[in-house]
């Protein structure tokens, strides 16, 4: 290049052109590369807080009552856990509560109930729940719901989904002095 010039050439145009382009494919990879990792935290945080939310409210309500009982739709996958009171003050439960578990549409919903009597009546009012989505939503990234008994240990497993990330929990609590019936699957719900 001579001193006196006063314009760049073509190769030098050419040089910066390439330097910037490497510069700002750099910035851009580094860019989403952030925001892959930034999305994927994200997406474990909800699902970890979930996660806890359900596990907690589980728990407080299985606290609620001293008997349960437990159902499983064999042809569907439909999971119903019932916590009512053995003990009835004027002919009544004292508060019953049913937890379901949709598999079509992978959600688990809390209903309470003014007052079951007995297994017909738990029935019909689980029936009336697979009819008519209704109810509390507990949660909606719920790829697989289980309650088993042992002992008057109720254990809880769950787990939950979304976008190829999955997060399992298992969670238990005993029923003292309580009874509990755990009958697979007591509820026809065809």
């Amino acid at each position: 290049m001579r001193l006196d010039s006063k314009g760049i050439t073509i190769i030098e145009l050419m040089l910066g052109t390439v330097l910037l382009s490497i510069v700002a494919l750099s910035v851009t990879y580094f860019i989403s590369t952030g925001t892959k990792t930034c999305n994927y935290a994200e997406l474990a945080v909800t699902l970890q807080e979930e996660a806890q939310v359900v596990s907690n409210q589980l728990i407080s309500f299985s606290e609620k009552g001293n008997c349960v009982k437990v159902s499983e739709n064999a042809s569907t996958g439909d999971v119903a856990y019932v916590v009512y009171n053995c003990e009835k003050k004027n002919g009544e439960s004292l508060g019953e509560s049913i937890i379901y578990y949709k598999k079509s549409s992978e959600k688990l919903y809390y209903y309470e109930v003014t007052s079951l009597t007995s297994n017909d009546d738990i029935r019909n009012e689980v029936k009336g729940i697979t009819d008519v989505a209704v109810g509390q939503l507990m949660g909606e990234f719920i790829k697989g719901f289980k309650v088993t008994n042992k002992d008057n240990w109720i254990t809880f497993q769950v787990e939950y989904g979304k976008d190829g990330k999955t997060v399992k929990t298992e969670d238990s609590i005993l029923l003292r002095s309580k009874r509990v019936e755990v009958v697979t699957p007591i509820i026809n719900l065809a």
